[in-house]
């Protein structure tokens, strides 16, 4: 299932922790986590962030 990521801060990432991986792992959910208003990190599942590495690896080969 692929969806828009949702933005959540550091303190709500250090209290639904278990939640959030959950979900990224089993529901296919993405975060960009936030502190101060500033982008800081994306949590999304291993499986897809393989695909984003094959992906990318691919682009990459294409430009030489």
């Amino acid at each position: 299932m692929r969806t828009e990521p949702e933005t959540i801060s550091v303190t709500e990432l250090r209290e639904r922790t278990r939640e959030i991986l959950e979900n990224a792992h089993f529901r296919g959910r993405r975060y960009v986590v936030e502190r101060a208003g500033r982008e800081m990190a994306v949590i999304l599942g291993v499986d897809e962030y393989r695909r984003l590495l094959v992906t990318w690896g691919q682009q990459q080969a294409q430009r030489g």
